[in-house]
C-alpha cells in the first residue's frame, strides 16, 4: 500500500488523487490527498477539501486507514490527540512543498 501511495504522490505534478469523505450529516466531502505516511503498518493521509484547496490557508484533515480489501479502502478522521500529533510530526519530516501550521 505504501508503494502505491508513493507512486500516486510521486506522479502528481499539478493534480492530486481525490477521496470522498462521508460526513456525519450524510453529505459527501471530496478531498485532495496531499501527503501520506505509514506508521506501525497503518496508512495515514493528509487531505484538504477540494472546495478549500485554493484558499491561502486551507483546513487539512488527517485520516487513518481502518480497512483495505484491495479494491477499496476505508479511512476515518484521527481523533486521538497523541496519535494525531505523532502522525503530524512524521508528515512534517517529509520533504514536501506545503507548510503545516497547528
Amino acid at each position: 500500500m505504501q508503494e502505491n501511495l508513493d507512486n500516486i504522490l510521486d506522479d502528481m505534478e499539478d493534480t492530486y488523487e481525490t477521496v470522498s469523505m462521508l460526513l456525519d450529516d450524510g453529505t459527501i466531502l471530496d478531498c485532495f490527498v496531499i501527503d501520506g505516511v505509514l506508521v506501525d503498518n497503518i496508512q495515514y493521509l493528509l487531505v484538504v477539501s477540494c472546495d478549500d484547496f485554493d484558499k491561502e490557508e486551507p483546513e487539512a484533515f488527517i485520516l487513518k486507514q481502518i480497512e483495505d480489501d484491495g479494491e477499496e479502502s476505508v479511512y476515518i478522521p484521527v481523533e486521538d490527540d497523541n496519535e494525531y500529533n505523532k502522525v503530524l510530526i512524521l508528515l512534517q519530516e517529509n520533504e514536501t512543498e506545503y507548510e503545516l501550521e497547528f
